[in-house]
């Protein structure tokens, strides 16, 4: 990730609000998301079957991988199992069993809403799509049947646009471009995954956590 280039959209996107105390902060919170996102993600060389692609860690600091019950883990969560997590470390290792994984395609903690018609979101979303398609590629592998969905409706449109509806990622020793598209969408209309269409998208089959 091109650091400075990437704070230069983020001004362009939010004129007047990235003041060097704001820019500290988001370097900080950056640096602890990826903390929690190392190590609490399935181990390294993992092969992934379920790829779920979101926009950024929330400015509420309630994240995926945060090592707290948030209500995108537990509809991840009953995607895959019948009951409810109740031990959010157990939930992980169950994550990383059945090869899920939840990446995002922004590095900082911004509220995005309202901004994301913007051309300068664009802009963003193209300044890092090196950064987190390397870190998929530099930590895992990717299976054969690998299912793919995005979490939120703009955010995945403007990086099927910028990936122009393929992606590239590692299986095994060689690269597989794989095929994105809208249908790989599972926000519904209030604009949140939805369950249901996590499951059509996945095609997984209830489990019991191994």
């Amino acid at each position: 990730m091109l650091e400075n280039e990437v704070f230069d959209k983020l001004e362009k996107l939010f004129p007047n609000q990235i003041n060097d105390i704001e820019r500290k902060a988001l370097k900080q919170a950056y640096k602890d998301i990826e903390h929690n996102w190392e190590t609490n993600c399935p181990p390294k060389r993992t092969e992934i079957k379920y790829l779920l692609i979101c926009e950024a860690p929330p400015a509420n600091g309630k994240y995926f991988y945060s090592g707290i019950k948030t209500n995108l883990l537990t509809t991840v969560w009953k995607t895959f199992f019948d009951d409810s997590p109740k031990d959010i470390n157990k939930a992980y290792h169950c994550f990383a069993k059945i090869g899920f994984l939840l990446v995002d395609t922004l590095p900082y903690a911004m509220n995005y809403n309202g901004h994301r018609n913007n051309p300068e979101y664009y802009e963003l979303i193209v300044s890092c799509l090196d950064w987190w398609i390397k870190k998929l590629n530099n930590n895992f592998t990717f299976s054969d049947d690998l299912k793919i969905a995005f979490g939120f409706n703009n955010n995945a449109l403007n990086v099927i646009i910028a990936l122009n509806s393929k992606i590239c990622l590692n299986q095994n020793k060689n690269k597989k471009f794989h095929t994105i598209c809208p249908n790989c969408i599972s926000a519904t209309s209030a604009g949140q995954p939805s369950r249901n269409k996590l499951k059509s998208i996945f095609n997984s089959p209830q489990m019991t956590c191994p």
